[in-house]
C-alpha cells in the first residue's frame, strides 16, 4: 500500500500574495483594441480619504452570445479594465480616467452606470467628445429606486427591518449570534434587500 503524504496547507500570507499577484497581472494585461466594448462604470463607498473608480468591460459581441443563450451575465464574462483609487473624485476625473482607457482598449460602444452625480457628470463630458456613445442607466440601480420609492411607506416593511434591528440588538451578545439579521447598510440599502429577505426565509 503506498503511503500518502500529507500536502501542507498554504498560509494566510502566500495565498493573499498570490491573489495580489493575480490581481496585479490582470489589471496589467493588454487587452484586445475594440471598438464594441460595453462598459460598466461605478465607484466603491468610500474608505477613508480614498475612493475607488472601477471600470469594467464586455464586447458587444460577447455579451450578444450571451445573450442568444438566454444565460445571465455572469461575473466571468467581465473583464476588468481599470481600478482606479482616487482621493477626489468629480466628473472631470472621471471624464479623464474614460479617454485614458479609450486610448489603450478603444472608445465604447456604450457605458452602463448609475446616475450618481460625479458618473453622470463625467460621462456625459466624455459624450460631449463621443456622441455615438450610448449611455445607459444601470438597471439594477433603477430597480433598487422604485423598491425604495414603493418600500418607503409600506409600514409592514418598516416593521420588519425595525424587528431585525431589535433582533441584532437581543442576540449580538449571546451564543445565538449566528441568527443574527445582516446589518442594514447606510448607503445602497435597497441594493442588498434579498439579504434580509433571505435571512427571514431561516
Amino acid at each position: 500500500m503506498s503511503r500518502i503524504e500529507a500536502v501542507p496547507t498554504p498560509t494566510y500570507s502566500i495565498i493573499r500574495k498570490w491573489t495580489l499577484r493575480l490581481g496585479l497581472y490582470e489589471l496589467n494585461r493588454k487587452r484586445e483594441y475594440r471598438k464594441d466594448w460595453i462598459f460598466i462604470v461605478d465607484t466603491t463607498i468610500e474608505l477613508g480619504k480614498a475612493k475607488c473608480l472601477v471600470i469594467l468591460g464586455i464586447s458587444k459581441e460577447s455579451f450578444s452570445q450571451i445573450i442568444e443563450k438566454k444565460i445571465s451575465l455572469n461575473h466571468k464574462d467581465m473583464q476588468v479594465l481599470t481600478i482606479e483609487v482616487m482621493s477626489n473624485c468629480n466628473g472631470v476625473l472621471v471624464e479623464e480616467k474614460l479617454i485614458n482607457l479609450s486610448k489603450r482598449v478603444g472608445t465604447p460602444k456604450q457605458i452602463v452606470a448609475d446616475r450618481g452625480s460625479d458618473i453622470k457628470k463625467g460621462i456625459e463630458l466624455y459624450q460631449d467628445k463621443n456622441p455615438e456613445v450610448i449611455y445607459t442607466y444601470d438597471v439594477t440601480h433603477q430597480m433598487a429606486n422604485l423598491l425604495k420609492k414603493e418600500l418607503s411607506s409600506d409600514k409592514k416593511y418598516q416593521d420588519f427591518v425595525g424587528d431585525c434591528l431589535k433582533a441584532r440588538q437581543q442576540i449580538q451578545q449571546t451564543e445565538l449570534y449566528f441568527l443574527i439579521p445582516p446589518k442594514q447598510r447606510a448607503k445602497a440599502r435597497d441594493n442588498n434587500l434579498d439579504m434580509g429577505a433571505r435571512n427571514l426565509e431561516l
